[in-house]
């Protein structure tokens, strides 16, 4: 068996710094933060010496860490950089030790207020909703989108990401179903979204005419998504939470 020690470094948006008080432990993994961004190390296991066999398994483990990132600060992250290195392996060979190092690198992130954030209240965290999420794995997928929903800069595809999260939670909680062609407007009732954010038009007519209607009425649909996108996102992001904490 073969271990790799994997370096990991999360992007987050351009105007979010962090800053914890001392290392977290979390299993096998350590958290940390540099230069305003997350980052630590953690240890994979493989049966040969394959660094990019080591780094793929690291980056499936480091994505559910940064799913519930994304829920402990309610912004969206995901992997930036991870680099593996084979821990040492000794072999004896008489009276000499042969030590055996190798090391893949890959590209080092750049740098983007900085928040300080208690080791222990975000370990308790860490704790909390990874247990959560265990009961709730069909809703991994649902943070991912909701995660580039948030990391998005362009604001239509902003809200295009956050409607993939919304549908995929009313599918999952049986709207869709139950609902047929009003699942939008029940799921948005009992989970408080903004169902009609100018009055007019719902959140699934602007997500189909932006999508599928040409000219003057994509436009408009356009404008009322970039004016929504950030509510919209803070809604979902309300109505996951509270899901899986119950």
């Amino acid at each position: 068996m073969h271990e790799f020690e994997a370096f990991f470094w999360f992007r987050s948006k351009l105007d979010s710094r962090y800053s914890f008080d001392d290392e977290i432990e979390y299993g096998e993994t350590r958290i940390k933060t540099e230069d305003g961004k997350i980052c630590g190390r953690t240890t994979v296991r493989i049966g040969r010496n394959d660094p990019n066999l080591a780094r793929e398994k690291a980056i499936k483990k480091l994505e559910e860490l940064g799913l519930i990132l994304t829920l402990i600060f309610e912004k969206g992250f995901t992997i930036e950089d991870v680099k593996v290195q084979h821990k040492p392996v000794i072999k004896n060979k008489g009276k000499n030790k042969k030590i055996s190092l190798s090391l893949d690198v890959q590209i080092k992130p750049e740098v983007p207020i900085e928040k300080r954030y208690s080791k222990d209240k975000i370990k308790i965290k860490l704790k909390r909703l990874t247990n959560k999420i265990e009961k709730h794995k069909d809703f991994l997928r649902v943070i991912k989108w909701w995660s580039r929903g948030n990391l998005e800069e362009d604001d239509v595809d902003k809200f295009l990401n956050y409607f993939i999260s919304f549908e995929m939670i009313a599918s999952i909680k049986g709207y869709k179903s139950k609902y047929k062609d009003n699942w939008a407007k029940f799921f948005s009732e009992d989970y408080s979204i903004t169902y009609k954010p100018d009055g007019k038009m719902t959140i699934n007519q602007i997500r189909n005419k932006i999508m599928h209607e040409p000219g003057k009425e994509k436009e408009i649909a356009e404008k009322l998504a970039c004016s929504y996108a950030n509510g919209f996102g803070e809604e979902i992001l309300r109505a996951i939470k509270k899901i899986i904490d119950n």
